[in-house]
């Protein structure tokens, strides 16, 4: 699904969230269209509050910048 467009990139992207007994795991798929290429993600990260899901696509936005992508 598309979710945001900037001069640097287009992102697409499906969250999720899952619980279970022992873990809640919350997860950001999706690509990252730049100028040159398409980087396709996966995000899997366990989280224990429900209001701090947005760590999925934080975490998921400074691995790119980390690595010069955007």
């Amino acid at each position: 699904m598309f979710e945001e467009k900037n001069r640097k990139y287009k992102l697409s992207s499906k969250t999720g969230w899952a619980t279970s007994v022992k873990n809640r795991h919350g997860w950001y798929v999706g690509f990252l269209e730049t100028k040159n290429d398409v980087w396709f993600f996966a995000t899997n990260l366990l989280i224990e509050d429900f209001k701090r899901l947005d760590l999925r696509k934080k975490v998921t936005l400074e691995v790119f910048r980390q690595k010069r992508v955007i």
